[in-house]
Parts: structure tokens; C-alpha cells; sequence
């Protein structure tokens, strides 16, 4: 008797039990994507020349205006993508003998704009640049393996078959399959419409 009380118990307290883990529901919670703002960046890049007696004042004047250009241009890159660093270093009696840090980036830019251009010192020149970040660029720079350009499909050969006519056979009939749809990739680099600055990165040049 006692055997089946304790039986009867078991079984009660398995029941309660399972009640309960059906009765527990443990709260999932949702990701919740969010998206980047768009956001303009302005940098601003100096350049001047060497004064060479084969250039005219005028040559040098625009080599110290297309020197700031690629400074600012150089300034964006770091400022889209950062900078990466190599530094190595050499010890000798436990003494520091050589210490050398060179950076480097390479990058695509396209789509900035000068604002401005103007002389701010004698043959140093500045220039401006304003980009504007938008989602695109934020997505192929999270997902790089998404935005990569599509690759030419090459056109279909034509197959030779050989059909049975009887007691001789048919002459060779060429059959071009059927040609696969295109992907229609934008012309980034001819592009003049509004949105042509939020082409993908490795657009930019």
C-alpha cells in the first residue's frame, strides 16, 4: 500500500512539473537592424611646388593647386577607410636602435566635390573637399562580398549535332542555344545622374 502512495506521488509531482515548463514560455528577443544616417564629410588638403627653373610661375601654380587635390583626396581616403600601419623596431644591448612606423592606403574615391580652392600662404594652397556618405557605401563596406561587379557571361558556342537519316547520316546541324538574360550593371564610370555618388566603393576613383 505504502508502495503505491509513493508511486501515486511520483507520478503527481512529474505532472505538476511538466505543467509548469509547458506553462514557462522564456521571452525572445528580436534584432532590430539599425541603419546608418547619411552623413557629409568635408576635409581639406595643402600642396605646394618645388621652384624649378624649367617652370613657368603658372606651371607651378597649378602643380601646387593639383598637389592640395591629391592631399585632400588623401585626407578623405583616411578618413572613409583608416589607415593601415606597418612598424617595426630593433634592439641592440637592450637599447633601442632603429624605429621605423610607414602607413599606407589604397583606396577608391568618387563622388567628392571641390568646394573650394584658395591661396592661404606664399605658394601653399588649400583645397576643400565635401563627400556625402550614403547607405550604399555603408552596406558594401559591411558586406563587401555583395557588392562586388558582376562578371561578364560569356556568349554560348554552338553545338554540332549528328542526327540518323536513314541509311546515311544527316549533315551536321549547328544549334545555338538560347542565350542567358544579361545583368544590367550600372555604367558607374559614365554616370551623370543624382545618384551616381552612392556608387558602391570600389567604384570610387
Amino acid at each position: 500500500m505504502k508502495k503505491m502512495a509513493y508511486v501515486l506521488v511520483a507520478l503527481g509531482v512529474i505532472t505538476l512539473t511538466g505543467g509548469c515548463a509547458h506553462s514557462y514560455q522564456v521571452p525572445v528577443q528580436g534584432y532590430q537592424y539599425t541603419a546608418m544616417e547619411e552623413r557629409t564629410i568635408r576635409v581639406r588638403g595643402h600642396g605646394t611646388s618645388v621652384p624649378r627653373s624649367d617652370l613657368t610661375q603658372s606651371q607651378q601654380k597649378l602643380m601646387a593647386i593639383r598637389a592640395s587635390r591629391l592631399d585632400a583626396y588623401r585626407n578623405l581616403a583616411e578618413e572613409l577607410y583608416g589607415l593601415q600601419l606597418e612598424s617595426g623596431s630593433s634592439l641592440r644591448d637592450m637599447a633601442g636602435e632603429r624605429d621605423r612606423v610607414r602607413s599606407y592606403i589604397d583606396k577608391k574615391i568618387r563622388g567628392a566635390r571641390v568646394i573650394d580652392v584658395v591661396l592661404i600662404e606664399d605658394d601653399i594652397y588649400e583645397t576643400t573637399l565635401e563627400y556625402t556618405v550614403g547607405q550604399d557605401f555603408y552596406r558594401c563596406v559591411a558586406a563587401p562580398h555583395l557588392c562586388q561587379p558582376a562578371r561578364p557571361v560569356a556568349p554560348p558556342q554552338p553545338v554540332v549535332t549528328q542526327q540518323y537519316c536513314g541509311a546515311s547520316p544527316c549533315p551536321p546541324t549547328r544549334v545555338v542555344p538560347l542565350q542567358p538574360a544579361r545583368q544590367r550593371v550600372p555604367d558607374w564610370q559614365h554616370c551623370t545622374e543624382p545618384y551616381c555618388s552612392q556608387a558602391p566603393y570600389y567604384y570610387y576613383q
